[in-house]
């Protein structure tokens, strides 16, 4: 489930609203899911962390 994700990859994004870390690239919804489903998060928080990365994308 996890490699299905639409947008598995960081890039494009806008380097300004969502920043390299440490020299690493922003996380891909891949890396989100897979962060949601280690530390048990909510069906919500999931959708609005997924929601705020494809914002930051697109701005």
């Amino acid at each position: 489930m996890i490699a299905a994700s639409a947008e598995g990859y960081p890039f494009p994004t806008n380097l300004d609203s969502d920043p390299p870390v440490a020299g690493l690239a922003p996380p891909s919804q891949a890396d989100v899911v897979g962060r949601a489903l280690r530390e048990g998060w909510t069906p919500e928080a999931l959708r609005d962390e997924l929601r705020a990365g494809a914002e930051r994308r697109q701005s």
